[in-house]
């Protein structure tokens, strides 16, 4: 299962019907393999690395409920 959400192992793809295993979450300076996620939560993380700002922007947005006004 996603370390970080539980999912199971293998997950569907739903857009195309097809199975897809968890990816291999590795530190690509070191290399160092840190955990198998799933495909949602290995890109958030690798947003996170990228621009770790922009992650707490989102959701400061999301906190606000200023969307929900809309």
């Amino acid at each position: 299962a996603c370390f970080i959400c539980k999912r199971p192992e293998w997950s569907v793809d739903p857009r195309y019907n097809t199975v897809r295993r968890l990816s291999v979450d590795h530190d690509h300076t070191t290399g160092v393999v840190r955990a198998l996620l799933c495909i949602a939560c290995n890109k958030f993380v690798g947003m996170l690395e990228k621009n770790p700002e922009l992650v707490e922007m989102r959701l400061d947005y999301l906190r606000s409920k200023r969307w929900a006004d809309l």
